[in-house]
């Protein structure tokens, strides 16, 4: 689950003028658990140490 919450903050990062929005308006709210990254602050892969 969190690879794919991660695609999603990716996507959002990468999609224009916040169309991502719209891609989440069409899934039913059980779905909105994958989109919990995006817009937030700092994601966990951020500070991640190599």
């Amino acid at each position: 689950m969190f690879r794919i919450k991660a695609v999603t903050a990716l996507l959002a990062e990468t999609v224009p003028g916040g169309e991502i929005a719209n891609v989440e308006a069409q899934f039913p709210d059980e779905f909105d658990e994958l989109f919990e990254l995006v817009d937030v602050e700092s994601t966990p892969w951020e500070g991640a140490s190599t």
